[in-house]
């Protein structure tokens, strides 16, 4: 058992969660959390100013406790669609990488 909470508890860390966090926000503030979070580290040269701007404050945001409370749900969602954007862009890429070897 305690290698499954020495897991969780990376995979926790990883993703920017505390655990109280975990439990007592929406499922849409973690969804956006950790695709916010991915995209500063993973794709942050495919984003634009303004949205790297958008992402950072998001993320500042969800830091601190009394910000997060104020967090709407469209907020979260322009996030994810950001999200989706990125990756819809990189599956593109990939996809022609694919096609050039065949």
């Amino acid at each position: 058992m305690k290698e499954a909470e020495k897991q969780l508890n990376s995979w926790i860390k990883e993703c920017g969660f505390t655990e109280k966090m975990l439990f007592n926000e929406s499922v849409e503030l973690l969804r956006a959390k950790r695709l916010a979070t991915n995209l500063i580290k993973e794709s942050g040269r495919q984003l634009t100013a303004k949205e790297v701007l958008l992402v950072q404050k998001f993320l500042q945001d969800v830091g601190n406790g009394k910000k997060r409370a104020s967090i709407t749900r469209q907020t979260c969602f322009r996030i994810m669609n950001i999200g989706k954007r990125i990756n819809r862009q990189q599956y593109r890429q990939r996809r022609k990488i694919r096609q050039s070897f065949k």
